[in-house]
This record gives C-alpha cells, structure tokens and sequence, in this order.
C-alpha cells in the first residue's frame, strides 16, 4: 500500500504535510481537486525551487543529507498554505469532515475547490 507523502521544498527549508486533509497517498492527490490545486498553486509559486515528494516512511534524513538539511531546520506550511487558498476564495471551507471523539487534534479538513473557477 503506498504511502503517505510529503512535500519538501528544499530551497526554501519547508514542506507541506497532508495531516489533516483528507488526501495523502499518491492516487487520493491525484484525484482530488483541493490536492491537486493545492499543489499547484505551491509548485507556481515556488517555481525554480528544488522540490520534491517523500513516502512518510523513507529516511528524509538521506533525501536531505545531500544539501546537508536537517529535518528539524524544516518549517511546516501547510496551513498558511491552505489559509491563504481560502483568502483568495481558491478553496472553501466547510470545517471539519471528522473529528476523533478522544482528542480532538485529530481531524479531517472538509475542503473543497471553489466551483465558480
């Protein structure tokens, strides 16, 4: 079963992590249109940047060590991300598809592309 992703954007030192959307494996980013824009909007955006996706089970400390990068220098963007989608009415947001009855920081962002693109 294939794994999560994550993308890196070595240049800038960030990544975009799908936690708390409700796609993460390749075929669930392929077929969403929030996925697919979200991605798109960061790859224009970012455009020239060395950029790439990992498995969430692969040792990005070797897909880093080339650049000599740690992990831990990596700023997490997904929710600016996402934050600024729905600013510029890209991306609706219709709140949470679920969220677990034991801890609440575990959820699903219901999002969906604005139809009126």
């Amino acid at each position: 079963m294939p794994a999560s992703q994550t993308l890196f954007n070595r240049t800038k030192k960030e990544y975009l992590l799908f936690a708390h959307l409700p796609f993460s494996k390749p075929n669930e980013i392929y077929a969403s249109d929030v996925a697919c824009l979200i991605v798109t909007w960061y790859m224009l955006k970012n455009s020239g940047d060395d950029i790439l996706f990992l498995p969430e089970y692969d040792s990005y400390e070797s897909a880093l060590e080339p650049f000599r990068h740690n992990i831990n220098e990596y700023v997490e963007v997904t929710d600016h991300i996402v934050d600024t989608l729905i600013q510029s009415k890209l991306i609706i947001d219709n709140g949470h598809l679920w969220t677990d009855e034991d801890d609440a920081t575990i959820y699903e962002r219901n999002l969906i592309k604005n139809p009126n693109l």
